[in-house]
């Protein structure tokens, strides 16, 4: 029988991106039971990093960048496919320079990687 998931934590999301080294968040969805949401995580305005997620799941993630255990890195789409979610938004294809704006909603793939950026 499976056990059930643990609820997602600033400490065991640093815990996971150091065991695996690099985490998407559409695998966080295998490990934890309360990362589901219809919140969207925003690198700019229209330029998602991550649709769907929960409250909790954005909490532990930002004390765990607010604390420099973790942070975000550019990666290929395919992660998000393998990992069984990709936002329907087309892909932003470069890490946006600070103060880009688009007109459409667009998706940049990401994974959290151990330690700062």
């Amino acid at each position: 029988m499976n056990e059930p998931k643990p609820n997602i934590t600033a400490e065991s999301l640093v815990a996971l991106v150091r065991k695996r080294d690099h985490v998407s968040f559409a695998e966080l969805r295998y490990h934890y039971a309360d990362v589901d949401g219809d919140l969207a995580f925003e690198k700019a305005p229209n330029i998602a990093i991550w649709n769907g997620g929960s409250k909790p799941l954005f909490d532990a993630y930002t004390e765990a960048v607010r604390q420099g255990q973790i942070h975000l890195e550019p990666c290929n789409p395919i992660v998000y496919f393998i990992d069984g979610a990709v936002p329907g938004l087309p892909v932003l294809k470069r890490w946006p320079k600070e103060g880009t704006k688009r007109k459409r909603p667009c998706w940049i793939p990401v994974v959290m990687r151990p330690g700062k950026a």
